[in-house]
């Protein structure tokens, strides 16, 4: 009986846990609608919010090209074009800024804690406070099948090529080539990730 009991209890856990994600995935469209496109089999936990910043004059604009999964208390912010492909998943805690463009492809799994920004403060006239300098910015591209490992930074004008991985706490600061396994801060090559046809 005890059994039949907890059998009850995990079906009853699993029906609400579903309703919890269906009302968290409402409630993150209906909230910015006007800045998404595409949400088909869109899956996004609590907390996670787009932050526009008014005073660039444009909004940010979310493009999802289906079936991605967004973490709790992820932060979208900026005016920029965020573009995410198919089958993608992005932890919990993530921050992305983009007041350009950030890219990311088909397949990609960004773990938690992850912060991906096109943009930095300028800060070199030491007469003007930093805050007041303005920003420069260089488009993020995250190709398809890339693994971002927990707390990892990438940083502007970056390209993560196809099938790369970048292990955690790692500081991406320059391109990273296909299917290379980067490391460290900042980021630099380890090794390279075995291809199908050079397995012995």
């Amino acid at each position: 009986m005890a059994g039949s009991g907890f059998g009850s209890l995990h079906k009853l856990c699993r029906v609400v846990d579903k309703l919890s994600h269906i009302l968290s995935t409402g409630c993150f469209i209906a909230r910015y609608y006007p800045f998404l496109r595409g949400a088909h089999h869109l899956r996004v936990e609590w907390g996670s919010v787009l932050r526009q910043f008014w005073d660039m004059r444009k909004p940010l604009t979310l493009i999802l090209h289906g079936r991605t999964a967004v973490g709790r208390l992820c932060i979208f912010q900026g005016s920029g074009e965020l573009i995410v492909g198919k089958d993608t998943m992005i932890g919990d805690f993530c921050v992305i800024g983009c007041n350009e463009r950030v890219q990311i492809g088909r397949n990609v799994m960004i773990a938690s804690a992850v912060t991906i920004r096109d943009t930095d403060h300028s800060f070199e006239d030491t007469e003007i406070p930093m805050n007041a300098q303005g920003i420069e910015t260089a488009a993020v591209y995250i190709e398809n099948n890339v693994w971002i490992g927990h707390g990892a930074v990438v940083l502007k004008g970056v390209t993560v090529g196809e099938g790369a991985v970048v292990a955690a706490g790692a500081v991406v600061t320059r391109d990273v080539p296909k299917f290379a396994i980067v490391a460290g801060l900042p980021a630099r090559v380890v090794r390279y990730r075995a291809l199908s046809g050079d397995k012995a």
